[in-house]
């Protein structure tokens, strides 16, 4: 597939999230991996962000400039290198521009093709740089793609393979090699972050949507008997 197309197709997916740090704005990459029915959920490299979630809330950018403040309480660690953040989008807000990302859950080749959105200081538009898969290992695989501010990068940066599927996320670089997590490894921490046993990747994303948005019904459901049976607004969700 030509790089172009790969961009197009995951162009939609990635996200900056922005925290408010002393001096000025943090901006890291995210991506939606869940999206249906207003509801998404993101992870990101929690390097940045952990440490100062107490303090902030997240403000989450998109491509089209829209901007969603997310409350510190929506999000959970998963594993020691990532963060899942679970939201429920207003109504008002267009989403025709948001997508969740697609997954090849296969075990890479060596030597296959693969592109990394490559952040810079501003993490949206980010550059799609193409490389190849230099180790696998069941949990992890090195890769070769390379560009934009590499500590940025390294920290939670997609991996697509030719066919624009997700296939890792990056964590780690080694000798200038950067890292990334596997499908199946995502899957794993995303299993362990939200109390749950060994499933795929869409059953867990599926399982998370499940129980958020049950829990909402049961905020509403008791907002509505608080305030005299007036519904509430779907941004106190977030």
């Amino acid at each position: 597939m030509d790089p172009g197309a790969v961009q197009d197709i995951c162009r939609g997916s990635v996200v900056e999230i922005r925290i408010h740090v002393s001096g000025g704005i943090l901006p890291i990459g995210g991506v939606i991996v869940k999206f249906e029915s207003n509801f998404l959920y993101i992870i990101s490299h929690k390097h940045h962000i952990e440490q100062r979630i107490s303090n902030s809330d997240l403000v989450l950018g998109f491509i089209d400039g829209t901007e969603v403040v997310i409350a510190n309480d929506k999000i959970t660690t998963l594993d020691d290198n990532f963060l899942g953040i679970a939201c429920v989008l207003d109504d008002g807000i267009d989403t025709s521009h948001i997508k969740a990302v697609n997954f090849d859950e296969q075990k890479l080749r060596h030597g296959a093709s693969v592109w990394t959105y490559s952040f810079h200081m501003y993490i949206l538009p980010a550059d799609l740089t193409d490389g190849f898969v230099s180790r696998t290992e069941d949990m992890f695989f090195y890769h070769t793609c390379r560009g934009g501010i590499r500590l940025l990068t390294k920290h939670g940066a997609p991996v697509f393979n030719k066919h624009g599927q997700l296939v890792g996320l990056c964590h780690d670089e080694h000798c200038s090699v950067l890292v990334a997590s596997t499908v199946s490894s995502i899957a794993q921490s995303l299993c362990r972050g939200h109390g749950t046993d060994n499933m795929g990747i869409n059953e867990i994303l599926q399982h998370i949507y499940d129980s958020t948005m049950a829990q909402n019904g049961k905020a509403r459901e008791q907002n509505k008997s608080l305030v005299g049976g007036q519904p509430f607004s779907q941004g106190d969700d977030q």
